[in-house]
């Protein structure tokens, strides 16, 4: 019978060489363990600087929104402000304007016979303006029709009622 005798120094070497694998294994697995260790930490201290970077961007963009809307709040306060100073002098010019063509219905218009046939009608300045240039058209000299002793009597005239126009206002 030949048995394969086992000895203690063989039993030895057979449970060295295990410990020995075991042992290579386990270093292996925590040279493994160790470098997912530091991915995981630079993972980390990553996330932890992209998170401060989001917060530092954050804080600068709620500072530009808040100096926005107090910009935006001081503009909309000097646009009610002018709204309101136009609005006052809307009104100002609107009751100017009533007291102005109120005190002109109460003047009594110029009288058409100290003014004479030529600008008989007229009863203010623009159309007293209008009758004179009809009138220098039609009897200046340079015309067929023209006269000066007409033309004289025409601004003689017209002088006057610009006159009476001008004291009435």
């Amino acid at each position: 019978m030949d048995q394969p005798v086992y000895t203690a120094e063989k039993e030895q070497e057979v449970l060295n060489q295990w410990l020995f694998q075991d042992t290579v294994e386990f270093e292996k697995e925590k040279e493994e363990l160790k470098q997912e260790r530091r991915e995981i930490e630079s993972m980390r201290r990553k996330l932890e600087w992209d998170m401060e970077d989001f917060q530092r961007k954050v804080a600068i963009e709620e500072q530009k929104l808040e100096r926005e809307k107090q910009l935006f709040e001081m503009k909309w306060r000097l646009l009610e402000k002018e709204a309101a100073n136009l609005a006052k002098e809307r009104d100002e010019f609107n009751y100017k304007m009533r007291e102005f063509e109120a005190s002109i219905l109460q003047q009594p218009p110029v009288r058409d016979m100290e003014c004479g046939l030529l600008f008989r009608g007229v009863t203010n300045e623009l159309s007293l303006k209008k009758r004179y240039k009809d009138l220098m058209k039609i009897y200046h000299p340079d015309n067929i029709a023209g006269d000066t002793g007409i033309v004289q009597e025409i601004s003689k005239q017209y002088e006057e009622m610009q006159t009476q126009f001008r004291a009435r206002y």
